[in-house]
């Protein structure tokens, strides 16, 4: 693997863990199936910093799942756009009394 593909996936992993977490087995299924853009959108729609939610990290990993790994059924046409915003840990942290 090229010198630069390497640092792509290393800066995609370390994206993953400050937006998600850092739980083996999930960071696994992130890994595969969330692109740099997906980590960019789900940036792009946060509101404060932090990491997401677990739900909303399983929903949004579930639906990549279900795009490219469904083959007896095409989901694409019974899933609603993505439109969802979300609240990082940290809002709650700074608040907190």
């Amino acid at each position: 693997m090229p010198e630069a593909a390497r640092e792509l996936t290393a800066l995609k992993h370390e994206l993953t863990r400050m937006i998600i977490g850092n739980h083996p087995a999930f960071n696994r299924l992130a890994d595969r199936f969330l692109t740099i853009e997906d980590l960019m959108q789900i940036r792009n729609r946060m509101i404060g910093s932090g990491r997401i939610g677990g739900k909303a990290a399983g929903m949004l990993v579930a639906r990549k799942v279900l795009l490219q790994e469904s083959h007896e059924r095409d989901f694409r046409s019974i899933l609603e756009e993505h439109d969802s915003f979300y609240i990082g840990s940290d809002v709650f942290f700074l608040h907190s009394w």
